[in-house]
């Protein structure tokens, strides 16, 4: 029974769900089937633990009908009917959550009821609730369409004049849902066609821009519209302008959108900054982190558990340190430590405690810290790998350093799990760091100009490597080399 529909369903319902799910069952205006309801009650009684046992056919027959031959043809259809419930009682539920297509229907059975009073002191506080919330969404402007709608078919009977106004409003919120719900699917699919790298098609979109910028000043005030257009220009023009421009503008209109939509506003723009860094436009480093910061103070990197993922952690840290806000990055790991999720919460905190020690030169601290980390997936043992390695480098430790080279070359030789673009620019990487090394170990021992003329053809050999990670870093201590 573990794979009938109905023990399936009720396994994602919460406990409140399924009492309120075992009292809906007990409602004679949708069920009067007491056998049904005994079958409810019964699996109320068991929920959450549906297991073999409880839920044997032989089980539940004998718990529902206790003096009778078990008839499994009797007990299928009582499933079926609990299924059928369990299906409206769901439909139910999500009807009492949109008030506003509550009042909606209410107007419809007033008017075909010929209820004027009442329809009309309905009508107040439809229009009441519906402005009442701060968001403007398009689920905002389908509601006002449709009120306006029901409106239109209650006035044009009754009086000309206020239907024709009311016939316009309705086109008008009919024009925001259509436009907000065109610009949003396609900044979305302009993303995905990109990561599928398959193309794609907004159908009118060239003639959707065109009436936009045409009327803008009727447009510009209406949050959803203002945001997505700017934003699906930013994302299909190659000119960053539009970046620049549509960043006061989410600002200004923040506070229409739901927490999670804004999220996906952010997410956007988030990686739009890290497109825009992979193409070597360096400013944008900055930008990434100032887009970071906006959504930590408006919490939009939390989850629906108020955690913050370990790799956005990692990755403010990371951004943080290359754009040397030191000070601010060891108060962002201090503060956000316990927002992490409680199962790799210490590694995650040690493995960046030991970044920042790097950074601000305190070697012994890194060491340290990484030989508590534990290596739980490949992004910390490349991680902790660098940084190990690049600690052996400032303290020049040539036994270590290069049997750091060694194993991890062999790491990346026995590992499955890593892709071959991702070998190939670590392999590289330990290549040209090792000669790089080498070569600050001989300054001390040989003339200038040969240094000078190692490093010049080293330079042109870290030019020429196409895939190598991590070669800011390697042409950084390539050029201190000459400043000893």
């Amino acid at each position: 029974m573990l794979k009938n529909n109905l023990i399936i369903l009720l396994q994602s319902f919460s406990k409140k769900e399924m009492t309120r799910f075992s009292e809906f069952s007990h409602s004679p205006y949708h069920n009067k089937h007491k056998d049904v309801q005994a079958l409810v009650g019964y699996l109320q009684q068991i929920f959450p633990e549906f297991t073999a046992k409880k839920c044997h056919r032989a089980k539940i027959y004998k718990v529902l009908f206790p003096k009778q031959k078990h008839d499994q043809a009797t007990l299928a259809l009582l499933f079926t009917y609990a299924f059928r419930l369990a299906k409206t009682f769901l439909v139910v539920e999500q009807q009492q959550l949109d008030s506003v297509q509550k009042d909606i229907h209410l107007l419809q059975a007033l008017r075909q009821k010929d209820q004027a009073n009442l329809y009309e002191k309905t009508i107040k506080q439809a229009q009441t609730a519906i402005t009442t919330p701060i968001f403007r969404g398009s689920p905002f402007y389908w509601q006002q369409y449709t009120l306006a709608k029901e409106r239109d078919l209650y006035f044009e009977p009754r009086s000309r004049k206020v239907a024709h106004t009311v016939i316009q409003e309705k086109q008008y919120f009919l024009d925001y849902f259509y436009l907000t719900e065109k610009l949003k699917d396609a900044c979305e699919l302009q993303v995905r066609s990109q990561i599928l790298s398959v193309p794609f098609d907004v159908q009118f979109m060239d003639n959707i821009l065109s009436s936009l910028k045409n009327d803008w000043q009727r447009y510009q005030n209406i949050p959803p519209i203002a945001v997505y257009y700017h934003l699906y220009r930013m994302l299909t023009e190659e000119d960053t302008a539009q970046y620049y421009q549509i960043l006061p503008i989410i600002e200004q209109n923040s506070r229409f959108f739901p927490q999670k939509e804004l999220k996906d506003i952010y997410t956007y723009i988030q990686n739009y900054c890290i497109k825009q860094i992979n193409r070597s436009k360096e400013v944008f480093m900055e930008e990434l982190l100032k887009i970071y910061k906006i959504q930590l103070a408006q919490h939009l990197l939390h989850d629906e558990k108020n955690q913050l993922s370990e790799w956005h952690y990692k990755n403010i840290v990371t951004l943080g340190l290359r754009l040397k806000e030191r000070d601010w990055v060891n108060q962002f790991i201090q503060q956000y430590h316990t927002a992490l999720p409680l199962e790799n919460r210490e590694n995650a905190y040690r493995f960046n405690r030991a970044a920042y020690a790097y950074h601000i030169g305190d070697y012994d601290t890194v060491l340290t810290l990484l030989l508590q980390v534990e290596y739980t997936n490949i992004q910390y043992s490349l991680g902790a790998r660098w940084l190990l390695l690049r600690t052996y480098y400032e303290l020049a430790e040539s036994i270590a350093f290069f049997s750091l080279c060694d194993s991890f070359r062999l790491y990346l030789q026995r590992n499955q799990l890593i892709a071959t673009f991702k070998k190939e620019g670590h392999e590289q990487a330990i290549r040209l760091v090792k000669k790089v090394f080498q070569l600050k170990l001989e300054v001390p021992y040989q003339k200038k100009d040969k240094t000078k003329k190692e490093k010049t053809k080293l330079q042109a050999e870290i030019i020429a490597t196409n895939t190598v990670f991590n070669r800011s870093w390697i042409e950084r201590k390539l050029n201190e080399i000459l400043l000893e």
